[in-house]
């Protein structure tokens, strides 16, 4: 037999910091030979820069589509990367989200981002990435 379970639940986590998510999300021209890789391939290149932002992957799926282009998500401890393959065009769709839990994690997501655009498009800078900070009350968004 199943319980009811009533939270009380408040957007502060253990620790005590407020639960804070830094969204960043480009669209960018794939580096050559991206769109050859396999979706296993694929992940290992997004975890290589999961890694290098010393964030934690935990689960991770890829999907190949007819007659092109492929998918990726990773799930971090702190959240996900999602990327987006369309070779036909010669872009990738990225999605970063990255929550604060036990810390700030800005840093890292810039981390992650500037790693990620080196990896799918040789381009490390933030220029092409559009940020949001989001809180229980406020979403602030940055270009």
């Amino acid at each position: 037999m199943l319980e009811k379970l009533s939270l009380n639940i408040e957007n502060v986590t253990p620790t005590g910091r407020p639960l804070t998510s830094h969204r960043y999300s480009a669209i960018l021209p794939m580096v050559p030979g991206l769109a050859e890789k396999s979706g296993e391939e694929f992940v290992e290149l997004l975890k290589v820069c999961i890694l290098e932002a010393k964030l934690t992957a935990v689960a991770e799926v890829d999907a190949a589509f007819q007659p092109y282009g492929m998918s990726a998500i990773v799930v971090l401890q702190e959240s996900h990367v999602a990327a987006h393959c369309w070779p036909e065009i010669n872009k990738v769709l990225v999605d970063v989200h990255i929550c604060d839990y036990f810390s700030d994690n800005l840093a890292k997501a810039e981390t992650l981002c500037r790693a990620l655009g080196t990896a799918l498009s040789a381009d490390a800078s933030l220029e092409r990435w559009h940020y949001a900070r989001i809180d229980e009350k406020t979403v602030r968004i940055e270009d």
